[in-house]
C-alpha cells in the first residue's frame, strides 16, 4: 500500500461525495478494468475559491463545488482523450487548463491543484 502525504491547513466546509478532506490518503492503485482509466483530484491551493473539474466541457460528476483541501476519490472514466479545465465554481473562468489529456487504459493518476492566485493555478499530474 502506499500513502501520499499533504499537508495544508484545514478549513471546514461541507464536503462533495466522494471527497474527503486532505491529511493522509490511501492511495488504490487496483488497475482500471478493461478500457477504463482512474483519476483522482486534490485541491491544494489555499487562496482559490470552490472549483467545479471538467472534462471535455461538462462537470465531471461529482467534482462540482469543489472547496480547498479536499481530495475526491478514485474515479474510473472511459481511456482517451480529453479536455480537463478547473474552473471557479459556476463560472467559465478557467483556472487550469489540460487540453488533450490522454488517459490511458488500465493507468491511474493523480492530479493536484497547487499554487496561489492571481498567477494560473499548477497542476501537478502524477502517474500513481
Amino acid at each position: 500500500m502506499v500513502f501520499v502525504w499533504v499537508l495544508i491547513f484545514i478549513r471546514l466546509w461541507p464536503l462533495p461525495k466522494s471527497c474527503s478532506r486532505v491529511g493522509s490518503l490511501e492511495d488504490d492503485l487496483t488497475p482500471a478494468t478493461g478500457d477504463n482509466a482512474k483519476i483522482r483530484v486534490i485541491h491544494a491551493a489555499p487562496d482559490a475559491p470552490n472549483v467545479d473539474v471538467l472534462a471535455n466541457d461538462t462537470v465531471l460528476q461529482p467534482l462540482e463545488n469543489v472547496p480547498y483541501f479536499t481530495a475526491s476519490s478514485y474515479l474510473t472514466v472511459p481511456a482517451g482523450s480529453y479536455d480537463l479545465k478547473v474552473n471557479i465554481t459556476a463560472t467559465p473562468t478557467t483556472v487550469i487548463d489540460l487540453p488533450a489529456t490522454a488517459l490511458n487504459a488500465g493507468s491511474i493518476y493523480t492530479v493536484i491543484a497547487t499554487d496561489v492566485l492571481p498567477a494560473p493555478l499548477t497542476p501537478v499530474p502524477i502517474v500513481d
